[in-house]
C-alpha cells in the first residue's frame, strides 16, 4: 500500500471508524498504510487489529519490532499478550519493565494479576491499587475490591479469567473500552470461557461479525454456552440448518455440566 503524501492521522482516524463498523478486513490495509506514514497510535491498534482476527503471531511480531525501534508503549501489551498466552516469566520482565519506567495503568494492573495468580497476592494488590489510584476522578478505583481475590480463586481463574472479570465490572461501570481491551486480552488465551465473554463484549458493541467469528471459536473450544449462542445466532440469521448442531451439541454439554 503505497501511503507516500498521506496524513498519518487521516489514516488512522479512518481505520477507526472501519473498525466500529466491523468492517476490520477493510482496516486492516488502512491501519498498516497508518503505521507506514508514521501514525504514533497505529501499531498499538494494529496490533488489538490482529488479535480480533486471530491474528496473534503477527501481533507479536508487530509489537516486538516496535520494542526494537525503542517505543516503550509496546511493553504493556507484548507483555499482556505473553501473560495470557503462558509465557509468565517473559511478560513480567515486560510489564514491570512498562509499570515501573513509564507508569503505564494497564501494564500495573497486568502485573498485579500475573502477581495474584503466581502467589504473590501482597505484591499484586501493591499494583493493582497503583493503577486504581491513577486517575483519581475515575470510579476504576471501586473495582479494587474485584481485583483482590483469594488465593484459590486467583489460582482457579488465572490470568485470563481475572481479566474477564474485570472487564465485565469495568462495563458495568459504563468502561467500555477498557473493558473491551481487556476482554480481548483474555480470549487470546484460546479458552472457552475467556473467547465467549469477548464475543459478547463486541456484540455489545454492535459489531456482530467479528463477535460471531469468536463465537464459533468458542463453541469449537467445546464452551456450552458459546455452542447456545453461536446456533442462536445462526438460527435467528436464517442459517437454521447450520445453527441445529450446535443447538444439540450445546444441550448436551449443558447435560454432562460442561
Amino acid at each position: 500500500m503505497d501511503n507516500a503524501g498521506e496524513d498519518p492521522e487521516l489514516l488512522l482516524d479512518q481505520a477507526v471508524e472501519l473498525v466500529r463498523a466491523d468492517e476490520v478486513e477493510a482496516a486492516e490495509p488502512v491501519l498498516v498504510g497508518a503505521v507506514n506514514a508514521g501514525a504514533e497510535r497505529a501499531g498499538a491498534l494494529l496490533g488489538f487489529l490482529y488479535l480480533e482476527t486471530g491474528q496473534l503471531e503477527l501481533a507479536e511480531h508487530l509489537w516486538r519490532g516496535a520494542l526494537e525501534w525503542d517505543n516503550a508503549w509496546a511493553w504493556s501489551p507484548l507483555g499482556t499478550l505473553l501473560q495470557v498466552t503462558g509465557r509468565a516469566a517473559e511478560a513480567e520482565e515486560m510489564l514491570r519493565r512498562s509499570a515501573e519506567t513509564t507508569g503505564d495503568r494497564k501494564a500495573r494492573t497486568s502485573l498485579g494479576i500475573l502477581c495474584q495468580v503466581t502467589g504473590r497476592a501482597e505484591e499484586g494488590v501493591t499494583w493493582l491499587r497503583a493503577a486504581t489510584e491513577q486517575v483519581p476522578d475515575d470510579p476504576f478505583g471501586a473495582l479494587a475490591f474485584v481485583m483482590e481475590p483469594t488465593p484459590e480463586q486467583a489460582s482457579g481463574l488465572g490470568h485470563d479469567g481475572l481479566m474477564a472479570e474485570l472487564s465485565k465490572a469495568l462495563s458495568v461501570i459504563g468502561h467500555h473500552a477498557s473493558a473491551g481491551y481487556w476482554a480481548r486480552m483474555a480470549a487470546q488465551s484460546g479458552r472457552g470461557p475467556t473467547m465467549h465473554e469477548f464475543a459478547r463484549t463486541l456484540l455489545r458493541h454492535d459489531r456482530p461479525r467479528t463477535a460471531e467469528l469468536w463465537l464459533r471459536r468458542a463453541a469449537e473450544a467445546g464452551y456450552a454456552a458459546a455452542m447456545h449462542d453461536y446456533g442462536t445466532l445462526l438460527r435467528h440469521t436464517g442459517r437454521r440448518r447450520e445453527a441445529r448442531p450446535w443447538l444439540r451439541r450445546s444441550r448436551a454439554a449443558f447435560r454432562r455440566g460442561g
